[in-house]
């Protein structure tokens, strides 16, 4: 925060005492009858918006009551010292003028102080917001980096049950390493959508071809669509696709995109994804055929931690807005075409350099 925007925040939030605001409020309007009698012999213009000028600064510094002490000020000051015999209503027409000034005054000191409280609460929201959302970035990192560690260890004893055993507790023991590596990814998921909200997630773009990243990404998808019953349909050209791309991270889309798919299609269903170039693009499409998503829902998709009441308790609403953080990081973007009762249709469009 520069200087100029640390003097307002100073003059505007700072908290004084009845004494110290009041006696701004009187000096301001001193100040400034003081310039308008130094400058009427040189600048015969309005007298009068200099004074409210003052007005405002009170009203800003010490409130509505300070404003209003130097509304009444100004507005008497301004009659006496620019009647030509030094007297206060001393005519008509000063006392329309006094009583004019005084209430563009009053309007003006109540509509800034207004102002001022209005910022004073928007900050001290904003303030509550910031504490709010350190303590959950703390937490977070507190939470994945203790999880960590027996995440491995589960994992680990998993793989090994996996290698030594057979029949029923090899099948408990891969059923083990699923479940972990969904937690492992729903810890990720909420460090990037940290990173994210920060404004520190990064992506290393290099060289790839397309056609192996999304074969890891069907293969990641095979265990859960074979444990529903799903099937997986890959329309991909056996030619390589290269782009500029950061390869974990697109992987890390596809294997979004497909866990979805096959989350939400019904048993026997088949999920689809689609790999094609398109002049300076390239399409990505993930089709599934289950109940779609609803026409108010659509624009929420990906939001962050936003889900769908029915699909609640499926996740943590974070796969769509890291994917669409992914494919907006690359220059790309990502798209939805979704009718209720015949599946949703995700296209991820890449610039082939990125």
């Amino acid at each position: 925060m520069d200087r100029r925007a640390v003097f307002w925040e100073s003059f505007v939030l700072a908290k004084r005492g009845p004494l110290l605001r009041y006696g701004a409020g009187v000096l301001l309007a001193a100040l400034s009858l003081l310039l308008l009698h130094l400058l009427r012999d040189t600048d015969p213009g309005d007298y009068s918006s200099l004074a409210l000028a003052s007005v405002v600064l009170s009203a800003i510094y010490g409130g509505r009551g300070p404003a209003l002490l130097c509304t009444a000020i100004t507005a008497i000051g301004i009659d006496y010292l620019f009647e030509p015999h030094h007297a206060l209503f001393h005519s008509w027409a000063g006392v329309v003028h006094v009583f004019v000034h005084g209430l563009v005054g009053l309007l003006i000191a109540e509509i800034t102080a207004r102002l001022r409280g209005a910022y004073r609460q928007l900050r001290a929201e904003h303030a509550e917001t910031m504490l709010a959302k350190r303590a959950r970035e703390d937490i977070l990192a507190i939470v994945s980096h203790d999880l960590r560690a027996p995440l491995s260890a589960i994992l680990a004893s998993a793989e090994y049950l996996k290698r030594a055993a057979a029949g029923d507790l090899r099948e408990i023991a891969a059923g083990v390493e699923r479940c972990g590596l969904q937690m492992g990814r729903l810890i990720q998921d909420l460090l990037d959508a940290v990173k994210i909200e920060k404004g520190q997630f990064r992506i290393d773009p290099a060289r790839h071809d397309l056609v192996p990243i999304v074969a890891d990404a069907l293969q990641g998808a095979a265990a859960a669509a074979h444990a529903k019953g799903v099937r997986l349909v890959p329309r991909v050209a056996q030619e390589p696709l290269f782009i500029r791309c950061d390869r974990g991270r697109i992987a890390q889309v596809l294997s979004n995109l497909l866990a979805n798919a096959v989350k939400f299609s019904p048993e026997g269903a088949a999920v689809e994804i689609e790999l094609e170039a398109q002049a300076d693009l390239v399409r990505i499409a993930v089709r599934d055929y289950g109940a779609g998503i609803r026409e108010e829902e659509v624009p929420h998709i990906f939001e962050r931690y936003w889900q769908a009441r029915e699909t609640a308790h499926q996740g943590a609403g974070l796969g769509l807005f890291i994917s669409k953080s992914i494919v907006e990081a690359h220059g790309g973007r990502i798209e939805v075409a979704t009718r209720p009762g015949t599946g949703s249709v995700f296209t991820v469009w890449l610039p082939r350099r990125s």
